[in-house]
């Protein structure tokens, strides 16, 4: 199995601890009733490019999953409007592919690392709307070249806007 999607069902119950897909190359389980926590053997499928899990009742912290220099290949990561919480994924330090990535409208604090510029030289979306980020607005988002969508609102952000925002030159094309 590479490819599945139950999006916009009725589904619900945890997401099983072993989803028996080595190959599983997308996952999209947006708009259902999954509740629980993401299991670390998910992040850690060596396939998976597209995990859509937004739209759900998953709660609980994100695992950091990944061992000394393993990678996800994780190229979009869509885990908006859930009840997510703690601090900023620590496994996404390690998600040198990522292109997309919303964890919007959950509940995760604290103050947004300064590695997130490292993430991936490749990210065009982030969205980090509605949930309770504090402190200031690292400077290394300022450097992240192909970011064309970036999306902050609605956190507990302080201190001053950055001036290298219009470094982000991506947002000025279509």
């Amino acid at each position: 199995l590479y490819y599945l999607d139950l999006s916009e069902n009725n589904i619900s119950g945890t997401l099983p601890s072993d989803i028996g897909a080595p190959m599983l190359g997308t996952l999209i389980l947006f708009n259902n009733s999954i509740s629980g926590t993401i299991p670390c053997s998910l992040l850690q499928l060596q396939q998976l490019k597209f995990l859509d899990l937004s739209e759900n009742l998953l709660n609980g912290t994100l695992p950091n999953c990944l061992n000394g220099s393993e990678a996800s290949n994780i190229q979009l990561l869509n885990l908006n409007s859930n009840n997510l919480s703690g601090t900023f994924p620590l496994f996404l330090q390690r998600s040198k592919q990522l292109k997309f990535l919303d964890l919007a409208y959950n509940k995760f604090s604290g103050s947004i690392p300064s590695w997130i510029g490292q993430i991936s030289s490749d990210l065009s979306f982030l969205r980090l709307r509605s949930n309770m980020f504090s402190g200031g607005i690292p400077i290394q988002i300022t450097r992240m070249k192909r970011l064309q969508y970036l999306d902050l609102a609605c956190n507990n952000f302080t201190g001053n806007i950055q001036l290298s925002l219009g470094n982000l030159e991506a947002m000025t094309h279509t």
